[in-house]
């Protein structure tokens, strides 16, 4: 489902931003899926 939302947004020329990530794997799942922008709540992770 995440790779089709991604998908839709940037064929529309959408920034994606991904709020609330908590830890290295969503981190990392969102990386992998070329989010734009990320934002959470554990300040040990360097995400972009």
């Amino acid at each position: 489902m995440l790779k089709g939302l991604l998908l839709v947004a940037k064929e529309a020329g959408s920034l994606v931003v991904a709020e609330g990530i908590e830890n290295q794997e969503e981190a990392s799942v969102l990386t992998r899926n070329n989010v734009d922008l990320a934002q959470g709540l554990c300040p040990s992770i360097h995400v972009f």
